[in-house]
């Protein structure tokens, strides 16, 4: 019910040991990464990946969402990368976006998802501003012609950023809502862009995440630094988050 998730992918950009001592210091051990050290996970070692595996075990933390670069059309790429994610148990891959009017080649997608669940991981799309997949018609066109499997991270600020309303216009009257597999916990002004403290823009984060528990959400709600790249931020804003859920 109050599944939480932090991305630690700056930190861990550095090194896996500080990402993972963010998390520790989160106090969450469902953890979102982009790469190890610097290194695609795609690019490691057979070595490199076991002392990931163990690390991941040693500090009982899960990568529930790994970000990748890696263009859906680079299918060799993509099999490496499916193979080392699932010896990681990793949950959820988070696939990039082409250009604001140019979706993802649909053959290309259709034998990425076809790995994706010979592998029993999830694959995911985060709304963005700048790309084809901004609004929520775009996203249900697009969304709606793939498996159930394909799911979305649904980030609030990218729909401030079009002067959007991410609950009234975006989420209540979307088919997408079963897809929300993460909700970004972020808050931004209409008026410069701005991030603001949780719930203190015009982010609807709180008509978001009561509709989302009202529906037995079953995915996480993600912690991200977006406020600054720091544990205190993010800790800030957990604390913000745990506020509203006691004040529901």
């Amino acid at each position: 019910m109050y599944q939480l998730s932090c991305d630690v992918s700056r930190f861990a950009s550095e090194n896996l040991q500080k990402g993972l001592l963010a998390a520790d210091a989160l106090r969450i051990n469902n953890i979102e990464l982009a790469d190890f050290g610097g290194k695609p996970l795609e690019q490691c070692s057979g070595g490199e990946v076991e002392d990931i595996r163990s690390a991941l075990i040693d500090t009982n933390k899960t990568v529930v969402l790994l970000s990748t670069d890696l263009p859906v059309s680079d299918s060799a790429a993509f099999n490496g990368l499916f193979r080392r994610a699932h010896l990681l148990n990793v949950k959820n891959l988070r696939i990039p976006l082409c250009g604001k009017n140019q979706p993802p080649d649909p053959a290309a997608l259709a034998e990425l998802l076809k790995m994706a669940a010979a592998w029993n991981i999830g694959v995911a799309f985060e709304n963005e501003h700048q790309s084809f997949f901004h609004d929520d018609k775009t996203m249900t066109e697009f969304l709606l012609l793939l498996p159930e499997s394909a799911s979305v991270i649904y980030n609030p600020a990218e729909f401030v950023a079009l002067s959007h309303h991410p609950f009234f216009h975006m989420f209540y009257t979307s088919k997408l809502k079963n897809r929300i597999r993460f909700l970004r916990l972020n808050d931004s002004l209409y008026s410069t862009g701005e991030p603001t403290r949780l719930a203190g823009g015009n982010g609807e984060i709180k008509e978001l995440v009561s509709i989302l528990l009202t529906r037995s959400f079953d995915g996480w709600f993600s912690v991200t630094p977006y406020r600054g790249n720091s544990v205190e931020a993010m800790s800030q804003t957990l604390g913000e988050y745990r506020f509203l859920l006691k004040n529901m």
